[in-house]
């Protein structure tokens, strides 16, 4: 999937209010905001490296079945962060580590995405602290990102390792 970094070496401060946005755990109501964002930051995202028609075809209504089952899902932890106005614009979703050689102790982030009318000013690296504040919380010692390898995902994982000079490892 994804590097696995140690999480204790990190010293990433863990608060949830960063800035223009607030982090906090998703709610089942809040699905059809996850899904519009989902389906909308990959059409932008992955334009170019997933053929167009695949991308045009993603439902929002699909994903928010998807994401309202999700958030009900007591072994993932989906955080969504809000802007001033209160309107979901990126989010986070992390659990349990689904690499088939990873020990029981590692947590994987599988997504975090943001609306791409919101790309950097810090909502990623927000919902990322957050994430990291959970994974501790949960006990976890390690964890993995997994990502499809797009620029966005690349420019996160290298801004990551960036933080952690010396602490990756593949996982």
């Amino acid at each position: 999937m994804g590097p696995a970094l140690g999480v204790k070496a990190w010293g990433l401060s863990p608060s949830i209010q960063m800035g223009t946005v607030h982090v906090r755990k998703a709610k089942v109501e809040d699905a059809s905001a996850i899904a519009f964002v989902h389906v909308r930051s990959w059409q932008v995202a992955y334009r170019g490296h997933m053929p167009d028609e695949f991308l045009d075809g993603l439902d929002v209504e699909k994903r928010t079945h998807m994401w309202r089952e999700l958030t009900r899902d007591p072994s993932k932890i989906i955080l969504v962060a809000e802007d001033r106005e209160g309107n979901i614009v990126g989010f986070s979703a992390l659990g349990p580590s689904r690499d088939a050689d990873a020990n029981p102790n590692t947590a994987e982030v599988g997504a975090i995405y943001v609306h791409p009318e919101k790309w950097e000013k810090g909502i990623g690296r927000a919902l990322l602290s957050a994430s990291l504040d959970q994974v501790r919380k949960r006990e976890f010692d390690q964890v993995t990102l997994s990502g499809i390898g797009s620029k966005p995902t690349s420019t996160l994982v290298l801004r990551i390792v960036r933080i952690c000079p010396g602490r990756r490892h593949e996982g």
